[in-house]
């Protein structure tokens, strides 16, 4: 027969486990704010990015305006032995985001980041999909300013992104004013 707990410590024993609790979750949730990607820099400049996937010997391929107000440079080569493209956001030329397709053997590749990012920022805050028996396919983080995910596309790509959240919103609301602007010019052009 099993004695009942008295009271008392049964109040105790639920007060440590919560205190346990907290203090996993403060671990995980220490790890500090990525400084920004493969050792470039939020706000730093596309020279120095360009310095930067040199240094990884990634490759320069093309550059794009994605929109009125974000530039972006794409480079290929390898890292840690796994083919990838990187693509580095820029908004009023300055470093806001990143995004690492690697194809490869992808879905190892999407585990192997996957466990490599649990490892260092903690669980994901959200997950989403499915990629078999291995769990979600889209794993999303949140820490301080800095949003990141991973994710196992349809296409086989595993997609490494991250992003200065005040930077994107930034851009997106310069694009908007931007586009505003626009429409205003077009009017009075089509009306003079």
């Amino acid at each position: 027969m099993m004695k009942r707990m008295k009271p008392k410590k049964n109040l105790a024993v639920s007060i440590l486990a919560l205190l346990l609790v907290m203090l996993c979750a403060a671990i995980a949730s220490a790890a500090p704010d990525p400084k920004g990607v493969l050792g470039l820099h939020w706000g730093d400049s596309e020279q120095r990015g360009d310095e930067i996937a040199g240094r990884h010997g990634l490759k320069f391929t093309k550059e794009r305006t994605a929109s009125s107000v974000i530039n972006e440079r794409q480079y290929e080569g390898t890292l840690g032995g796994k083919r990838v493209r990187a693509t580095f956001r820029y908004y009023g030329r300055r470093f806001f985001g990143a995004r690492l397709d690697f194809a490869d053997d992808s879905e190892t590749n999407f585990f192997l980041l996957r466990d490599m990012l649990e490892e260092n920022y903690g669980a994901a805050t959200r997950y989403a999909g499915n990629a078999g028996e291995n769990g979600a396919s889209e794993c999303y983080w949140s820490k301080g300013d800095v949003r990141f995910s991973l994710r196992l596309l349809q296409s086989g790509t595993a997609r490494l992104e991250y992003v200065r959240a005040s930077d994107l919103q930034k851009a997106m609301k310069d694009a908007k004013s931007k586009q505003r602007d626009e429409r205003e010019r077009m009017k009075r052009a089509l009306v003079e």
